[in-house]
């Protein structure tokens, strides 16, 4: 079976229209939140470790039943005592190893690659592994993620239209992230956000505009932006 690393691989080859045929990235899309669920009791223990205590006395309500899975990651919707829907993003067990072991096959291919091909050796892909390496392993840090939220939340403060979910770090830690619920529609299909309510030309328009803030104007950008991870919502607003 191939490993989490593979996954993220196929996350990112499911928006290649451009590569591939719509077969492929169809099938490639389940990749993005329909990735093996794990039964909560397999990491119930994890998640009451990182809480401090049971997730019946954490949350109002636990649904032990995942709303989505993907690679490096399961997550479940709760209720905080006060009324407050959220969801918590707990990391797969075992899987820093798991991900290490991936990341080391591949550098081994692509060294064996680079030594026979000249034209490959132009792009210094064993580098690349290197910073994916680095990449992979710092994204492990759910802590990471949650301050990165907080700065971009920050840095679309004035923007309306773009939507970054609340972290609630009295229960954040590193291998598990609760952050406010956002019910949206990802998007995939036009004719589901036009049946929503919601402008798809003005989705693709809004996307573009906030990729160039985040990388020409704010120095900070969302460095995964699959339809797993984007919400479109009513008003035309976007969800990352």
């Amino acid at each position: 079976m191939l490993g989490p690393t593979y996954i993220k691989l196929g996350q990112i080859l499911a928006t290649r229209r451009d590569l591939l045929d719509d077969r492929w990235t169809a099938a490639l899309e389940e990749l993005q939140s329909g990735a093996t669920r794990i039964p909560f009791e397999q990491l119930q223990a994890q998640v009451e470790a990182s809480l401090g205590e049971p997730v019946e006395t954490a949350f109002a309500r636990f649904d032990r039943e995942p709303l989505a899975a993907a690679s490096m990651a399961q997550v479940h919707r709760a209720e905080l005592h006060d009324g407050q829907q959220v969801v918590l993003k707990i990391r797969r067990p075992g899987i820093r190893a798991i991900i290490e072991a991936d990341l080391r096959l591949i550098r081994q291919a692509i060294g064996l690659a680079q030594k026979t091909s000249a034209e490959l050796r132009r792009f210094d892909p064993v580098a690349m592994v290197d910073q994916l390496t680095r990449d992979l392993l710092d994204e492990l840090d759910f802590t990471r993620e949650g301050r990165n939220a907080d700065l971009l939340r920050a840095d679309f403060a004035d923007q309306d239209a773009v939507v970054l979910p609340g972290i609630h770090w009295q229960c954040t830690s590193e291998d598990l992230l609760v952050m406010d619920y956002i019910d949206g529609i990802a998007p995939r299909d036009p004719e589901s956000l036009r049946q929503a309510g919601i402008d798809p030309d003005r989705m693709a328009d809004l996307g573009a505009e906030t990729v160039l803030d985040m990388v020409l104007v704010n120095g900070r950008f969302h460095g995964d932006p699959h339809p797993g991870n984007l919400l479109c919502l009513p008003g035309n607003r976007l969800a990352l």
